[in-house]
């Protein structure tokens, strides 16, 4: 049983993942690349993390793996 692919199939493909930690936030971003699957984020704990990920990193990510 893979639980992630029975929810992406009902609730789309996951965007990014976040943690909060006591002193910093990570996010965890999937791309379509077969060499790097992955981007791991870290923020300070104060940053608006959703306006950089989806106004910035995303875009960015998306333009240089065209």
């Amino acid at each position: 049983m893979n639980t992630r692919k029975d929810f992406e199939s009902k609730l789309g493909k996951p965007i990014y993942s976040f943690t909060l930690y006591e002193k910093l936030k990570r996010v965890t971003i999937s791309l379509d690349s077969k060499d790097y699957p992955i981007l791991m984020v870290s923020f300070d704990i104060h940053a608006d993390h959703e306006t950089t990920i989806l106004e910035k990193i995303i875009p960015f990510v998306e333009k240089e793996l065209r």
